[in-house]
């Protein structure tokens, strides 16, 4: 196989599980007229709130406050992952409850929001078997929809209690989001104007799914399995499930542009795996020795580099 894919090395510093980019067009003019900003929004997952964050002031221009309160208790919702639509319409979180009095006051402190990515928790609890399987409850994890005008909650959507949901995607005809639910093995689908639960594949028992992308055809998504050290290939019209093994566990997936390559990060192994969609072949491109493992994955638009 012919190495087209160059692997480069970027070195961020770590505020939330993940930052999703917009760019926001007030009152959804044509965009040659409008006035637009970008914004970033980060899941901070201990501090229960996706942030808000102006690029170009470069400050943090809200929280949004996930938690839901009744005169009887508040129940937290920690955000996992947030992304994006295509168009730019509505932004998506996963969000996993968290009840009892050791997550009421002590979540929301500024060393629990700093610790929610740390480099040690990939590797051993942080997307395994983190804080939420311990304490779950009948409180359901959701996928909460966010309207960028207006930085404000416009939809809860109840998945299921218990299940750990890690990240979420939307399909490139922003028809479609789906959702990972670790604990369980499933991959939840929502359609996106009705806000409805259409059904959800499982995958294989105990293979711990986590990251995933779609390809820009938006017919298959590539799901990283951590325990069971493999990409999954969903069919996101029948919801059938194929299988790419790996040597180690892949934490998120990548795909390119032009839909060639599929790259998935293995953290146990510090390597990562490069997957040929036209040959089927799959290479695996060493990281330093000193590298705690790889998590993120970001191809370039001319699909020639990938960004670790």
């Amino acid at each position: 196989m012919s190495k087209k894919i160059i692997i480069g090395l970027l070195v961020t510093v770590a505020v939330g599980l993940i930052a999703a980019v917009i760019t926001v067009f007030a009152n959804n003019q044509d965009q040659s007229s409008a006035s637009k900003s970008d914004k970033v929004y980060v899941a901070t997952e201990n501090g229960g709130t996706v942030d808000v964050i102006d690029t170009e002031t470069r400050t943090v221009t809200k929280n949004i406050d996930l938690s839901v309160s009744s005169e009887s208790e508040t129940i937290k919702y920690m955000a996992h992952n947030v992304q994006v639509s295509p168009d730019n319409k509505s932004v998506w979180v996963t969000a996993n409850a968290m009840t009892g009095d050791s997550h009421g006051g002590a979540g929301h402190e500024d060393s629990g929001a700093d610790s929610g990515h740390s480099d040690s928790g990939h590797g051993d609890s942080g997307h395994g078997n983190d804080s939420h399987s311990s304490e779950q409850s009948a409180v359901q994890d959701q996928v909460i929809v966010i309207d960028p005008l207006k930085d404000e909650i416009v939809r809860r959507i109840d998945i299921g209690a218990g299940l750990h949901l890690a990240h979420v995607v939307i399909t490139p005809d922003n028809q479609y989001a789906l959702a990972v639910a670790q604990e369980t093995g499933q991959v939840f689908k929502i359609n996106t104007s009705s806000f409805d639960v259409l059904g959800s594949a499982k995958t294989t028992e105990g293979a711990g799914p986590h990251g995933l992308r779609v390809a820009p055809d938006g017919q298959i998504a590539y799901v990283a399995l951590m325990s069971g050290k493999g990409i999954g290939m969903l069919d996101v019209q029948t919801m059938a499930f194929e299988y790419i093994p790996l040597n180690g566990q892949a934490v998120q997936t990548a795909v390119t542009p032009d839909g060639k390559y599929v790259a998935a990060s293995v953290f146990d192994t510090k390597s990562i795996a490069l997957y040929n969609t036209e040959t089927t072949d799959v290479e695996y491109i060493a990281l330093p020795e000193d590298a705690k493992g790889p998590l993120q994955l970001y191809p370039t638009p001319d699909s020639n580099y990938v960004y670790v």
